[in-house]
């Protein structure tokens, strides 16, 4: 059982009479989830390689500022002007091996895919 909220409440009696005070609730950031999953198993020199992350949310607040980053093989290049973010095209920063992407925002609960193609090199 994953929990992403407590609430509480109070009560006091008074004779046979119990009262209950209003409930209170803490929303708990939880720690996001992330996958990674590749088109192909098997693949020869040349051949795209499509990777697909997704991004889980279980929390019931917003996060903010949840920088990505994947560094990928020597043998991958990285298929430029393909990054893309539930579907948008985006461009993420590139520095040497390693692509960086920050999510602005991911509310709750959701779920991010974050999807782009590397080449195998010669």
């Amino acid at each position: 059982m994953e929990v992403n909220r407590v609430t509480n409440c109070a009560t006091i009696r008074m004779g046979c009479t119990t009262i209950k005070s209003n409930e209170v609730d803490t929303y708990l950031i939880c720690d996001p989830v992330i996958v990674k999953a590749v088109d192909k198993e098997v693949a020869e020199v040349g051949d795209n390689l499509t990777y697909t992350i997704t991004i889980d949310n279980p929390s019931l607040v917003p996060l903010t500022n949840v920088v990505f980053r994947d560094t990928l093989d020597d043998n991958l290049n990285y298929v430029y002007e393909s990054f893309q973010v539930n579907g948008m095209g985006k461009m993420p920063v590139i520095e040497g091996q390693t692509l960086s992407y920050t999510l602005a925002k991911s509310e709750p609960p959701s779920q991010v895919e974050i999807v782009f193609p590397a080449r195998i090199a010669e």
